[in-house]
C-alpha cells in the first residue's frame, strides 16, 4: 500500500482512489481498536486533559512496535534473495517506531480537540 504511494506511482486514478481507501480503512480499524478503548478509560477515570490521551496513545504505538519487532526477531524469515530487507529490531525499526509514535500523538491531539476538550468561558 505504502510501497504504492512511494515508489511506484500508479497511473490510474482507480488505483490511487484504491489506495486512499485502504489508508482510510486502516486508519479507522487502529481508531476503533486502540482509540476507543483509551478513550473509554480515560472517561471512566475522568481524565479529560490531554497529556493521558497523549501518553496512552504513543505508549500503545511504542508497545505495537515493540511487539511487532519482537514477533520478526522470534519468528520472521528474510529471504536471502531479498535486496532491501527491513529489520524491525535495527535502525529502520526505531524509525518506524517513532513515527508510529507521532502519527498516535497527532491523533490523540486532533481527537482530543476535537472531542473531549471543554470549551473556555
Amino acid at each position: 500500500m505504502f510501497a504504492a504511494i512511494l515508489f511506484d506511482q500508479p497511473d490510474h486514478r482507480a488505483d490511487v482512489l484504491w489506495i486512499i481507501i485502504q489508508i482510510l480503512l486502516l486508519g479507522y480499524g487502529v481508531t476503533l481498536l486502540f482509540g476507543v478503548p483509551i478513550h473509554l478509560v480515560l472517561r471512566r477515570k475522568r481524565l479529560t486533559k490531554i497529556g493521558p490521551y497523549l501518553a496512552l496513545s504513543v505508549l500503545s504505538a511504542l508497545l505495537i512496535a515493540g511487539l511487532l519487532a519482537l514477533r520478526q526477531r522470534l519468528f520472521g524469515h528474510v529471504s536471502a534473495n531479498h535486496p532491501f530487507p527491513v529489520h524491525l529490531w535495527g535502525r529502520a525499526g526505531v524509525g518506524l517506531a517513532l513515527m508510529l509514535a507521532s502519527a498516535a500523538a497527532l491523533s490523540a491531539s486532533v481527537f482530543w480537540a476535537v472531542a473531549v476538550r471543554e470549551p473556555q468561558r
